[in-house]
């Protein structure tokens, strides 16, 4: 996409022209660095959960007791999954919007194939404005 294109569509006051479709790409992928992060920063939380610290003297480094593995390896395993079925969320909610905007432009393309045309038909002179009669029944057998 040209470069002058995309800033003439972000600055359309009328939104004439969207610019959502075209960014659609730089949206999933900022949504997959986040759950990413989210991911690790639980995992590290989970692994650290639970450490004391004690500082001893003034000027000495702090001692640290480890924290309890069987939580981080907990949220290793069903933060993988959820991280997972967030990724699967964002993509369906992406894909929602994209085609909402396919049937957007579908319907304005339909629209300007049909500007000319009559959306009714147009009965002629000798046309009956009566309807056809009802046919006759059918013989049973």
């Amino acid at each position: 996409m040209d470069q002058a294109t995309f800033w003439r569509k972000l600055f359309d006051f009328r939104f004439n022209n969207f610019v959502t479709k075209d960014v659609l790409g730089v949206v999933y992928a900022l949504g997959l660095v986040v759950i990413a992060i989210s991911y690790i920063g639980a995992v590290i939380g989970a692994f650290g959960a639970g450490s004391d610290c004690i500082t001893t003297i003034a000027g000495q480094a702090p001692v640290c007791s480890g924290g309890d593995p069987a939580g981080g390896v907990i949220v290793l395993i069903f933060g993988l999954v959820i991280a997972f079925l967030a990724a699967i969320y964002l993509r369906i909610i992406l894909e929602v919007v994209a085609v909402l905007f396919a049937i957007h432009y579908d319907i304005r393309a339909l629209g300007g194939r049909l500007a000319g045309a009559s959306p009714l038909p147009v009965l002629s002179e000798s046309s009956p404005s009566q309807p056809p009669p009802p046919p006759a029944p059918r013989d049973p057998l």
